[in-house]
């Protein structure tokens, strides 16, 4: 999705077209959209959505203005200098809206948050963090070259710069999306590298089974399933290749009993 702010940053191009308020998206709302693209695929136009913030009453007619949105935050809520803000003082502010509170919602007997998320997946607990995520963790980015190192060794890789730390570390069997022919099985190594590298630049590499086609570009998406081992520093290169070997016949090995 493209959101343009004024009309003047608009392209020019042809598009098909819906023009409203669209404050709720309720069911008649839905209906109109769903018909906008249906027909923008008949046109072949891509579907654009004309609407307006804040809404015309307020400007025309500020009395007779529709209220703004009702508020939901979490119990731990907090805001401003100093984490000062709560949900006490956002209900006690508020003029024009209403607020509620979310419930906390317990996975396992432990509050569902970020913090909880990271530390499972800090500690390698990747069922935990999928049960707390509602779906396994995953990193999206594009395929983009590496040192050509993995194919020297036998194993090329898929190379995914990480902008900053990752929330895990270490060897783990995957699944990756955004390829031709479908998911593929494979293993990652999310990390520093520290028996090639020594610069402390963290990198997602992915060595597919039984896939040798040019994916430079591509923006893929590995799914993370299972952790197999820690990273580790090997006193040399014919070591690393051969503990390379047996995390590729463990991952077959558990791809084979998990499908």
């Amino acid at each position: 999705m493209r959101v343009q702010r004024k009309l003047t940053g608009a392209s020019g191009e042809p598009v098909a077209l819906t023009i409203g308020n669209f404050d709720g998206v309720h069911r008649g709302h839905q209906a109109m959209l769903a018909r906008l693209i249906e027909a923008a695929e008949d046109l072949r136009l891509p579907p654009a959505v004309m609407t307006f913030e804040p809404h015309p009453r307020e400007f025309f007619a500020p009395t007779g203005a529709p209220p703004r949105q009702w508020v939901l935050v979490g119990d731990d809520f907090r805001f401003g200098r100093g984490r000062q803000g709560d949900l006490a003082f956002l209900r006690a502010t508020a003029r024009r809206f209403s607020v509620e509170a979310m419930r906390t919602v317990e996975v396992a007997g432990e509050r569902a948050s970020s913090t909880a998320v990271r530390n499972a997946l800090a500690k390698g607990e990747l069922a935990h963090a999928a049960a707390l995520l509602g779906r396994n963790y995953a990193i999206s980015g594009h395929v983009g070259h590496g040192d050509k190192r993995g194919r020297g060794l036998g194993f090329p890789t898929a190379n995914v710069p990480l902008r900053g730390a990752p929330p895990l570390t270490g060897i783990f069997t995957v699944r990756v999306h955004g390829l031709p022919g479908g998911p593929r099985a494979g293993v990652a190594s999310v990390g520093v590298r520290p028996t090639v590298k020594t610069d402390g630049k963290p990198l997602l590499e992915v060595f597919m089974l039984d896939f040798d086609e040019t994916i430079y570009g591509k923006r893929i998406t590995v799914e993370f399933l299972h952790k197999l081992r820690d990273e580790a520093r090997f006193p040399d290169v014919e070591t690393l290749v051969r503990q390379i070997g047996r995390d590729v016949a463990d991952a077959r090995e558990y791809f084979a009993v998990h499908g």
